[in-house]
């Protein structure tokens, strides 16, 4: 909008310029010299008139050239990236989780289902690491030895790892 009225503003300035101009020059008749003053005006003018066509070309071309700005603001751009962030985080836990749980049911053979770990985190994003695991162990799984998945839990991840009985 307030390119519209800058616009609007310079050919209002334009116009009053070479009306001023146009009544302040001399004017006989047959001087060659306000033929030459009305057609340097009205270059001037067209000039004014056809500014933002300029313009428009520039963009143009440059969206040609692949330069696609489209005025996407920043904090936008941040908001996504910390969204993508944060869904890359939830899906590398979950896949820790997972890979975690299916190491321990092979190595203590343990059914599907019977077992289901949690794990608490610590750090940022780049630093994630297992501050601590809770097994939770339900059906045959609760007669294996709990103890022998925590110190293989605590010596493989070296954190803290309980067990519990579902």
């Amino acid at each position: 909008m307030d390119d519209i009225k800058t616009y609007l503003l310079s050919i209002f300035a334009t116009a009053l310029l070479i009306t001023v101009v146009d009544i302040l020059a001399p004017s006989s008749a047959g001087s060659g010299l306000s033929k030459h003053l009305k057609l340097v005006l009205s270059f001037v003018f067209v000039c004014v008139l056809i500014s933002p066509t300029v313009s428009f070309a520039e963009h143009l071309f440059e969206f040609a050239n692949g330069n696609w700005e489209f005025g996407v603001e920043e904090d936008v751009k941040n908001h996504y990236a910390t969204e993508l962030q944060n869904a890359l985080d939830d899906a590398s836990k979950d896949y820790f989780v997972g890979m975690l749980t299916q190491t321990l049911c092979k190595e203590f053979e343990i059914a599907d289902g019977d077992l289901r770990t949690h794990v608490e985190w610590t750090g940022e994003s780049e630093n994630l690491r297992p501050k601590k695991v809770t097994l939770i162990l339900s059906g045959k799984a609760i007669w294996k030895d709990a103890g022998k998945m925590e110190a293989y839990v605590t010596s493989l991840l070296g954190c803290d790892c309980v067990s519990a009985i579902e």
